[in-house]
């Protein structure tokens, strides 16, 4: 059963009381004119409200009330005038019930229709979105253009490609994005694609992006129309095949690099790539020699053979060199071959390989090898370390004897290892990291020292290491002249200790002694401290060279250097001035009562006897102080007025001390530098 609505059952109720109200007007005898205006709204309301279903019942109940009304009445209306009215009562019924039908009809078609586009709208939008997210998450570069080459559409790939958001993007042309040439290129298969209605496909094409670099990418552009088939754009998609043309250009380079004639073959033996000199070797270009096998361009004899061996390298999936029969400018010459298989995964997909002419390989071997026997021996001859490491792996690929015995390895043991293989790792850090240094440079680099160290032998060597560059300036190998130097840097240090320390206590003497002296006035300047510069001297300590010799006061000297040291503080300097003279500078002090517990330190070391030889021998020594700077700043003025106050200490019996300033001054005349 249907169900009313809410207006429905308010509109039922409306009808209802009129045809209530029509019968008791009727009923009650009420005037015509009420009795048809009523009737008519009845019907009027009825056909309007619910359609022909209901105006026909109206009609009837109208119609009825009116008879009976024009029977009660007869005079109310001449005969063809209750016919008139009968009959415009049925117009009016039939005719706007089939008018409401009609409109509520087209009323729900049109509500469908609104309906099913909102539905359709919402569909083409899901599959649009659908669309943009499935060209957003594809790699490939893919746009719309319209027929002014605008673009209406772009994916994600293309607004990282070109750098812009699709926001900046639809509506410009190539022009607003690429440099004019390549716009041009563009606009040009645009408009062809669109006149010839024409799809182009496999376009390969070297754009510039904004950023300044180059990629190569291979475009498909396809014309799309309107539903009358006319082209309304076109659809673009660029894949990037900078790799692949990368790897291409490379294997290019790679077979026309080789100095020899080279391939690339799939397993079947068809070439996929050849190099030129294997093209002009038997007069064909490289275009008509790929997708061909050797039984296209060599004698059956000669083919055979060589497609026999491409097959052997394909089955046993192994690396060899063969030697054949092969043509070069149509003379049948033997040739070196060598093969490999290309392994893809599991699969041997192909094979590579490159053929050497051998026929004059006997005469070059043996003019080689007496050129390696004399450049062999005029390396090994020579007295300096040599030796040449690979650029790349910095292993060593030559070596002479000299360095052979300062690493204390053989020649074997030595080529093809790296400075890993051969020396502690901190050692080996230093040479590569040397090496690479001179590499990159692309400079000859000189090391003063190296501790080299293999084995159990440790050197110091002078090493000059010079990268050697190929015809493109590239290092190909690091060349190393190293000079054994033990000797010379034993030499020096000799000689620095000769000219700075005494040879008997090892003390610093008094040249390192005026060196030490300034830094320390420099240091007590800055600080605003105090400093004492004391002179010591044995007290009779000629007695002792008289009685045991100078070879013995000697030794007393150094027994008494090394029992001072102990007390002395790093920052001190204890030296020996000559004969049986030493010199102190202590400083640090911030007043003369400090500097006192120091001199009572180095008298106290008198107290005990000096053991040299089994002999004991009792010695005192007395002291003089100047202090830096209350009495003087001058170093030879301070060593005067040490020198002065230590004699004034002998006067007084010895094995004391006496600072300057408590002095009767001047009691010496030597003068000090």
């Amino acid at each position: 059963m249907k169900k009313f609505t809410r207006p429905g059952s308010l509109y039922l109720v409306l009808t209802v009381s009129i045809a209530i109200a029509l019968i008791l007007a009727v009923y009650f005898g009420a005037n015509f004119i009420l009795v048809s205006v009523v009737a008519l709204i009845l019907i009027i309301v009825s056909a309007i409200t619910f359609g022909i279903r209901a105006s026909i019942p109206g009609l009837i109940v109208s119609s009825a009330c009116l008879l009976h009304y024009f029977y009660q009445f007869s005079e109310c209306a001449n005969f063809s005038g209750k016919i008139i009215i009968l009959l415009n009562y049925f117009i009016i019924a039939i005719s706007l019930g089939i008018a409401r039908d009609f409109f509520q009809k087209q009323k729900k078609n049109i509500l469908d229709y609104k309906n099913r586009i909102e539905s359709d709208a919402e569909v083409v939008y899901t599959h649009r979105k659908l669309l943009e997210s499935i060209l957003d998450n594809i790699p490939a570069v893919v746009y719309v253009r319209d027929a002014d080459l605008k673009f209406i559409m772009v994916n994600k790939a293309f607004e990282k490609l070109v750098q812009k958001s699709s926001d900046f993007l639809i509506g410009k042309t190539d022009f607003d994005i690429f440099p004019e040439k390549i716009a041009k290129n563009m606009a040009r298969d645009d408009i062809e694609v669109m006149n010839n209605d024409m799809p182009k496909l496999g376009i390969e094409e070297n754009i510039f992006l904004p950023d300044g670099k180059s990629m190569w990418v291979v475009a498909n552009k396809m014309p799309f129309h309107d539903k009358n088939g006319k082209v309304k754009g076109i659809i673009g998609i660029s894949y990037d095949i900078s790799k692949m043309k990368k790897m291409s250009l490379q294997l290019e380079t790679i077979l026309n690099g080789f100095p020899y004639k080279a391939w690339l073959k799939d397993k079947n033996g068809r070439y996929l790539a050849v190099n030129e000199i294997l093209a002009r070797s038997v007069n064909k270009s490289r275009k008509e020699i790929t997708g061909k096998t050797v039984m296209d361009i060599y004698p059956e004899e000669y083919a055979k053979e060589h497609m026999a061996n491409d097959q052997q390298t394909v089955d046993t999936r192994k690396t060899k060199y063969f030697h054949e029969m092969l043509l070069t400018n149509g003379v049948p010459t033997l040739h070196e071959i060598y093969r490999a298989p290309v392994i893809n995964g599991e699969e041997v997909v192909g094979t590579i390989g490159y053929a050497k002419d051998i026929s004059k390989m006997q005469e070059e071997l043996k003019e080689l090898t007496r050129l390696n026997n004399l450049f062999s021996a005029v390396i090994d001859n020579i007295p300096i370390m040599l030796f040449v490491k690979d650029a790349d792996t910095l292993r060593f690929k030559l070596i002479n004897k000299v360095a052979e015995e300062l690493i204390g390895l053989d020649k074997n043991s030595i080529i093809g290892k790296t400075d890993y293989d051969l020396f502690p790792k901190k050692q080996a850090d230093f040479f590569i990291k040397k090496d690479r240094e001179a590499l990159d440079t692309n400079r000859q680099l000189v090391i003063e020292e190296e501790n080299l160290t293999s084995g159990k032998k440790s050197v110091i060597i002078s090493t000059k290491k010079v990268p050697l560059l190929d015809e493109n300036g590239k290092p190909v190998c690091v060349i190393g002249i190293s000079e054994d130097i033990t000797r010379q840097k034993e030499m020096e240090k000799t000689i620095k200790e000769l000219a700075y320390y005494d040879e008997i206590t090892k003390l610093p003497n008094r040249h390192l002694f005026k060196d030490r002296f300034y830094i320390a006035s420099e240091c007590s300047k800055r600080d605003k401290k105090k400093m004492m510069i004391s002179m010591l001297d044995f007290d009779k300590f000629k007695l002792v060279n008289d009685r045991y010799g100078h070879a013995m006061g000697d030794r007393f000297l150094k027994s008494f250097a090394d029992r001072v040291k102990k007390i002395m503080r790093k920052t001190d300097t204890f030296a020996r001035y000559g004969g049986d003279e030493f010199i102190f500078i202590i400083s640090s002090f911030n007043n003369t009562d400090d500097m006192k517990i120091f001199a009572d330190k180095i008298l106290k070391s008198f107290d005990s006897p000096f053991t040299v030889e089994d002999i004991e021998l009792y010695i005192k020594g007395s002291m003089g102080i100047s202090v830096f700077p209350d009495d003087a700043v001058e170093q030879g003025t301070l060593l005067k007025y040490a020198d002065s106050a230590m004699y004034e200490a002998k006067e007084k019996g010895g094995n004391t001390y006496v600072f300057y300033k408590d002095s009767n001054k001047n009691k010496t005349g030597r003068l000090f530098d």
